[in-house]
């Protein structure tokens, strides 16, 4: 492990041997709030063996990371008498297992807490385990369950949330420990962006392990100081530019002195008609923003700011970019903008990639349409639009 992976096992084991039991009788439970690359999978085997665990439930919101699961538990010696279960054709499931060897099973939110139509109950390849007495539940991404309204019931579904059937299921459900028809005696939420859920106040200091990008740049830039002729474990993992814009004063102004919010998600929103394809609501500014991007339609005192596609240095760096929308929609009527839609050519030399919706799969298939634009000639400039299959596991 690296430093900080060895630092989230101890704190995380030492926090669950404190707490066998919360206040309210519930059973522990701690967040890692950790970027991704920070290895969540491999580190979450090294806490079950410290804590000498021998059943652990896997849970994700995204059934595509099942991949990641099984290669980390499979591919290293720390773990050879593990066994990975899964509902996946080829996967060996939960009745196959030697049950004196440790498991971990691995299952989608959608899958488990999904009822059968006809019966009414949990699904039939599901039902045993409800009644295994799990030594740690684990809530891989974490975020995608934790902003559902606190009135919705555990396993309440969400038909029309673009952003879940971007998960790969229609269904998605509110995570409540109290509310968890499970048996555990702990629970583990990992997640790269738990924002809601700390702002929320669902974790206190004691219950979080943070790891950022900045954390990883310092440790990436600092182990050769402090470790003078030792392999850097960090060199492998890419550097990473963070740039913030100033405002113009006139427009720090007027957001200051006026009871105004800004959201992207409304910004970047898009409805489409029947039998018509997706358009923004907004698509005067979003057109606008396209032109800011280029260094055009831009006020401010001075010289221009550095701007992806007007800066010489920047735009040369950025050959292929990832641009994250809201849900399909919104993909979509980018797509048409891009294409043909927008006012200027300047983006014709771009290859626009669809990496959304019906365009391509899920989980690694999503991933080949961006190698191909990748492997093209260094002359080939490429955006891929997407809202949620290519932001985790891929």
């Amino acid at each position: 492990m690296r430093p900080e992976q060895f630092a989230a096992v101890m704190q995380t084991a030492d926090y669950f041997r404190r707490n066998r039991r919360q206040k309210d009788g519930q059973p522990p439970f701690y967040l890692w709030n950790a970027k991704m690359r920070f290895g969540k999978t491999f580190t979450t085997y090294q806490l079950a063996k410290e804590m000498r665990w021998t059943k652990v439930l896997v849970l994700t919101f995204k059934p595509a990371v099942e991949d990641s699961w099984q290669k980390d538990l499979e591919s290293h010696v720390d773990f050879h008498e593990w066994q990975f279960v899964s509902n996946s054709e080829g996967t060996l499931n939960w009745r196959q297992a030697d049950k004196r060897r440790p498991v971990v099973w691995f299952g989608s939110f959608q899958d488990f807490l999904g009822l059968d139509k006809t019966t009414g109950e949990y699904k039939v390849r599901n039902r045993e385990a409800f009644d295994v007495e799990w030594d740690c539940v684990v809530v891989d991404e974490y975020h995608f369950g934790a902003w559902r309204s606190e009135n919705r019931q555990f396993t309440g579904s969400i038909e029309d949330d673009e952003s879940v059937k971007e998960l790969g299921g229609a269904d998605a459900a509110e995570f409540k420990v109290e509310k968890s028809p499970l048996k555990a005696r702990n629970y583990l939420m990992l997640s790269g962006t738990p924002f809601r859920a700390i702002q929320n106040g669902e974790f206190d200091e004691t219950q979080i392990f943070n790891w950022t990008y900045s954390d990883e740049q310092n440790a990436k830039y600092e182990w050769p100081k402090k470790n003078p002729g030792e392999p850097n474990p960090y060199a492998a993992l890419p550097r990473m530019n963070m740039f913030v814009y100033k405002l113009p004063d006139r427009i720090t102004r007027v957001a200051e002195n006026a009871d105004i919010g800004f959201d992207l998600n409304e910004f970047f929103r898009a409805e489409r008609e029947k039998g018509a394809r997706a358009r923004f609501v907004h698509e005067d500014e979003v057109s606008k923003w396209l032109d800011f991007m280029r260094g055009e339609f831009f006020v401010a005192e001075g010289a221009k700011p550095v701007l992806p596609y007007y800066d010489v240095e920047l735009k040369r760096a950025l050959r292929h970019v990832v641009w994250y929308l809201p849900n399909v929609a919104s993909c979509e009527a980018m797509l048409d903008l891009l294409r043909g839609g927008y006012h200027s050519n300047f983006y014709n030399n771009y290859t626009v990639n669809t990496s959304f919706g019906s365009y391509t799969g899920i989980g690694k298939a999503a991933l080949e349409s961006v190698d191909d634009v990748v492997r093209e000639p260094l002359s080939t400039m490429s955006i891929t639009l997407t809202c949620g299959k290519l932001t985790t596991g891929v």
